[in-house]
C-alpha cells in the first residue's frame, strides 16, 4: 500500500515537473517567435512575409524560420554585391561615392537581393512539374481507397506510404496532410493548406471539390473520379502544348547550327575579293 502511495506520489511529482518544463519551454518559444516577428516586421511588409512563405512553401522549405533566414539571405547577397562593387569602384577610381557609383551600388543591391528568390521560383516551378506529373495516378489510389471504405484522412495516410516508396514528392504532402485532417479541427483548412502548400492547379481542384463535398455530401469516389479524368486531361494538353512548341525550337537550332554557316560560306569569298580589290 506504501509503496502504491509512493509511486503515485512520485508520478505526479514527475508530471508536475514535466508541465513545469514545458510552460518555460513554450514561453521561451512564444518570446523567440515574437521577436522574430518584431524583426521580420521592420524588413519587410505582411504581404511580402506571405507572399515569401508561400513561394517557400511551394519549393518545398517549409521550416518555422525559413521566411527569416529568406530575408537575412536576400539583404545579405545585397550587402554583398554592394561591397563587391564599392571595392571595385575604389580600386578603379580611387574614390567610393559619386553618381554612377551610387546608381551601380542600387542596381547591385537589388540584383543580389533577389538571387535567392529567382532560384526560389526555380525550384518551385520544377517541383510543382514533378507533382502535376504525379497527382493523377495519385487522385486514383485515392479512388480505391475511399471505395474500400477508408476515410479520407486514412485514405490520404495509405496512398501517402504507397507513393513514400516510389520516391514521389507528393508522399510527403499527402503524408501532412492526412496528419492535419487528424489533428486540425477544421477539415476544411487541411485540405485548403495542400493547395497552399504545392500551388498545384490540380491539387487545387482536388482540395476546393473535397470541400464542397464534406459540405454537401456528395460521393467522394465520383467525386475523385472525375478530378483525376480532369487531371489526366490537363497533363495530356501541357504535353501537346510541350510538343508544339518543339518546331520553333527545332527552327531556332537549324538557324544558328546551318544557315549562319552557310550564310558565312556564301558571304566569304565575296568579302576576300572586296578585300584583295581594295588592297
Amino acid at each position: 500500500m506504501l509503496l502504491c502511495v509512493a509511486l503515485l506520489l512520485q508520478g505526479q511529482a514527475v508530471k508536475r515537473q514535466q508541465q513545469a518544463q514545458l510552460t518555460r519551454y513554450m514561453g521561451v518559444a512564444q518570446t523567440e517567435r515574437r521577436s522574430q516577428l518584431l524583426f521580420m516586421q521592420k524588413l519587410a511588409t505582411e504581404k511580402e512575409r506571405k507572399r515569401l512563405k508561400q513561394l517557400l512553401a511551394n519549393a518545398g522549405f517549409l521550416h518555422d524560420n525559413a521566411v527569416l533566414w529568406l530575408m537575412s539571405l536576400k539583404y545579405g547577397i545585397g550587402l554583398l554585391v554592394v561591397l563587391m562593387l564599392g571595392v571595385n569602384e575604389l580600386f578603379e577610381n580611387g574614390t567610393l561615392v559619386s553618381s554612377f557609383a551610387v546608381t551601380k551600388y542600387l542596381c547591385g543591391f537589388v540584383i543580389g537581393a533577389n538571387i535567392p528568390e529567382w532560384w526560389l521560383k526555380l525550384n518551385a516551378d520544377r517541383a510543382r512539374k514533378l507533382l502535376r506529373q504525379a497527382t493523377p495516378d495519385a487522385i486514383d489510389l485515392l479512388v480505391l481507397c475511399v471505395e474500400s471504405g477508408l476515410s479520407l484522412n486514412k485514405a490520404f495516410n495509405r496512398v501517402a506510404q504507397h507513393l513514400m516508396r516510389q520516391g514521389s514528392p507528393l508522399a510527403e504532402q499527402f503524408r501532412m496532410t492526412a496528419a492535419e485532417l487528424e489533428m486540425l479541427n477544421d477539415r476544411k483548412q487541411a485540405l485548403a493548406n495542400l493547395s497552399w502548400r504545392t500551388g498545384v492547379a490540380e491539387l487545387n481542384t482536388l482540395s476546393s471539390t473535397l470541400q464542397m463535398a464534406e459540405r454537401y455530401g456528395s460521393p467522394l469516389a465520383d467525386t475523385l473520379r472525375q478530378i483525376s479524368e480532369d487531371a489526366r486531361r490537363q497533363r495530356a494538353l501541357s504535353l501537346e502544348e510541350e510538343a508544339g512548341k518543339l518546331p520553333g525550337k527545332i527552327t531556332l537550332i537549324q538557324m544558328t547550327l546551318i544557315m549562319f554557316p552557310m550564310l558565312v560560306m556564301v558571304i566569304a569569298p565575296v568579302m576576300s575579293q572586296l578585300l584583295d580589290s581594295l588592297a
